[in-house]
């Protein structure tokens, strides 16, 4: 058994997060410098005057991990409001990354708990479970107290006391104790690289002022980063591939105008791009109005949580059931070659969904592939029964430029901008508490489906066909004792 450390005083907070990996195949990644190099999250070579490793930062007289620390989030002298915790650096209302939301003491002797986000597989003052400490002599190593660390993992030193970890993909202590990856980067195989997820590519620009693809004149040296080819217009399609002037990146090809619903703003580099504003923290609302570094982007207003059904994954609001780098929660991406249909990955989509784009879609109401994959609707049309028009038809209602059914959005609950509560369905125009409630719906060809927040899915309409998919030709919803609890 080595020596154990002993806890700093005033220390708020945790050390140690397993950094998430890209499990899909194809994931493109690039190495980062030698592990060690990097300070993390408000971090720094060396730690400050205290001698702080890993992405412990100096605050005061303590160590602290920014990442974690309600006192000192994302940077010294940060404080989260009460009721919220410090998860990655963004002061919340729930922890991330497989962390806990546990009550810790203050930095003030006489002050009360406060919450803070705790991994309970390596904390040894909350091993298993908030508020289980192990003894002095002893580590936690995956949620149980030991004397020594096990299943592969390395004893290293945490602001509470020795901690296990996996060397091999954690980024606080990647390839060895306390070299921890700079921010942006994730540890795999014991090194410091650089993963794209959620269907970005690594592409190379040049650094110090170049401009279009990276090949602008007096540019520094290159700069692997992580985009979206479908509009980034300056990788369109693939890495290098930059649009003329005046043409902006949609869909991976270079046009003139934005259409599915988007508008088209200029980026960080002055180039236009085509955004969702509903859902584009840089451009909320409108081009240019970004919101502050806790809040998301939700319905076009700047917020601190998501509404319409939609989750808060890495600073953004997502669809959850949709979304194959944020499949039925934050950060679960689908393998290559499978969708995110109803919270799970998949080979097909269903409730009456099509693939495009790997990603499921209604055909009869997406701007953006309506009718068919691909083909977008123009700045001022909207998507209905299939078809790019100027009204909604087939009792849908125009809403943020998409037709929506109004007796069923819970983002838009009998009238355009009535949201439902988080635990809140929208049943016939009205919020309502429910058990499992529909989360997204889909209508189209006389057949209705919706997708409740239990992953499982309830379709009505007609069945003629046998096209609700339950085995027989019964159409349901058009009888009495047909509906709610009575859909299979």
């Amino acid at each position: 058994m080595s020596m154990k450390l002993i806890p700093i005083a005033g220390a708020v907070g945790l050390v140690f997060i397993a950094a998430w990996l890209g499990a899909a195949c194809g994931t493109d990644f690039a190495p980062d410098g030698p592990s060690g190099t990097g300070g993390g999250v408000g971090g720094g070579a060396g730690g400050g005057a205290l001698g702080c490793v890993g992405t412990l930062v100096t605050c005061g007289t303590s160590c602290v991990d920014p990442r974690f620390d309600p006192a000192n989030c994302g940077t010294c002298g940060t404080v989260c409001a009460a009721g919220e915790v410090c998860s990655e650096g963004s002061c919340g209302f729930s922890c991330t990354g497989g962390t806990t939301k546990c009550d810790v003491a203050a930095e003030a002797p006489n002050d009360p708990p406060v919450a803070a986000c705790i991994n309970t597989k390596t904390d040894a003052k909350h091993c298993g479970g908030c508020g289980l400490a192990c003894t002095a002599d002893q580590v936690c190593s995956d949620g149980t107290c030991a004397d020594d660390c096990n299943g592969g993992t390395t004893e290293c030193s945490g602001v509470n006391g020795a901690i296990c970890v996996n060397v091999s993909n954690d980024a606080a202590h990647c390839g060895k104790c306390d070299a921890a990856c700079s921010s942006g980067k994730s540890c795999v195989a014991g090194a410091c690289k650089t993963v794209c997820v959620g269907g970005t590519k690594l592409c190379s620009e040049a650094g110090g002022g170049g401009s279009g693809g990276g090949s602008g004149a007096g540019g520094g040296s290159a700069t692997d980063v992580c985009v979206d080819t479908m509009t980034s217009s300056e990788h369109c399609g693939n890495c290098g591939q930059a649009c003329a002037f005046g043409l902006m990146c949609q869909g991976g090809v270079c046009v003139t105008n934005c259409a599915g619903g988007t508008t088209k703003c200029q980026n960080a580099n002055n180039a236009d791009v085509c955004v969702d504003t509903q859902l584009n923290t840089a451009h909320c609302g409108t081009c240019k109005k970004a919101c502050a570094a806790a809040e998301v982007c939700s319905g076009g207003n700047c917020a601190l949580t998501c509404i319409g059904g939609t989750t808060k994954c890495n600073g953004a609001c997502t669809n959850t059931q949709l979304d194959i780098a944020n499949c039925g929660g934050c950060n679960k991406p689908c393998a290559a070659g499978q969708v995110c249909s109803g919270g799970n990955c998949a080979l097909t989509c269903i409730g009456g969904t099509t693939i495009c784009n790997n990603a499921c879609t209604n055909m009869q109401l997406d701007p953006a592939n309506c009718g068919v994959c691909g083909k977008a609707c123009l700045a001022g049309e909207v998507c209905s029964g299939g078809n790019c028009a100027l009204t909604c038809v087939g009792g849908t209602t125009k809403c943020g430029g998409v037709c929506t059914n109004t007796q069923l959005d819970p983002a838009n609950c009998g009238v355009c901008g009535d949201v439902c509560g988080s635990k809140q369905a929208c049943v016939a125009g009205t919020c309502m508490a429910l058990g499992p409630y529909a989360k997204t719906v889909f209508a189209g060809g006389g057949v209705t489906c919706a997708i409740m927040s239990d992953a499982s899915a309830k379709c009505w309409g007609r069945n003629d066909y046998g096209q609700l998919g339950l085995g027989d030709v019964l159409s349901r919803g058009d009888g009495p004792n047909e509906m709610g609890d009575a859909l299979p």
